[in-house]
């Protein structure tokens, strides 16, 4: 997950964290925080959606339900 984000035009990679922030009965929780090269509203929700596609192919390609 780390390294797909670093390669993310989108990310500013010097303020990037990725952290399991907790583990529940229901499963887990990761904590992803980073600033992006952009202040544009609209660029930011698209740098949103990208990641958020990659992070569902990693899932994905894992084979992980998410009930």
């Amino acid at each position: 997950l780390l390294s797909m984000m670093e390669e993310n035009q989108y990310i500013i990679n010097a303020t990037l964290t990725v952290h399991l922030d907790k583990i529940t009965s229901g499963g887990f929780e990761i904590l992803i925080n980073a600033l992006t090269k952009t202040s544009d509203y609209v660029e930011f929700i698209v740098a949103k959606e990208e990641l958020n596609y990659q992070i569902m192919n990693i899932v994905n390609s894992q084979k992980i339900n998410l009930g």
